[in-house]
């Protein structure tokens, strides 16, 4: 943007799409762990629910779940470092794509039953976490997503 748009030029916007937001109803329980899971920029909205988890309950349990290409894209690890210091329970799971580091059905395996799942990032980050979680019968209810990329609100 910076180098292309000139002052008037017009650009097209889309509201926030979708109703991803924490499962009020679990929020203030501890026996039900939050999974926070995201790849690249989907991390955004999930950082937004990780900061209000730790507002309202830093007691229950959160496992977090980032993946990226590698350290140098690396979203916001300050922000939720500093975030999940605040939290009591807390297990952390980075994977780099670059390094090899696969975040697969063997990995999904290892979380917890039952658990508050949510999961954003791009649309094939998504199905495969999704198509994984299912097969691990982890249940439709327990897992909440949202594609978060280029024109994921406008279908395109």
């Amino acid at each position: 943007m910076h180098d292309q748009l000139e002052v008037g030029d017009t650009v097209l916007l889309s509201a926030p799409a979708g109703d991803f937001a924490l499962n009020q109803d679990l929020v203030q329980q501890n026996d039900i762990p939050l999974v926070l899971m995201s790849a690249g920029v989907g991390v955004t909205p999930v950082l937004s629910m990780l900061e209000a988890q730790v507002l309202a309950n830093p007691k229950r349990p959160i496992i977090w779940v980032y993946a990226c290409q590698n350290i140098a894209h690396h979203a916001f690890s300050d922000q939720v470092n500093k975030l999940l210091e605040q939290a009591e329970s807390v297990e952390k799971h980075i994977f780099y794509f670059e390094s090899g580091q696969l975040l697969d059905e063997t990995w999904l395996a290892t979380l917890p039953k039952p658990a508050d799942i949510y999961v954003c990032g791009s649309m094939p980050f998504m199905e495969s976490m999704i198509d994984g979680l299912v097969a691990l019968d982890h249940g439709v209810d327990s897992v909440h997503y949202e594609p978060f990329g280029p024109k994921m609100s406008l279908g395109g």
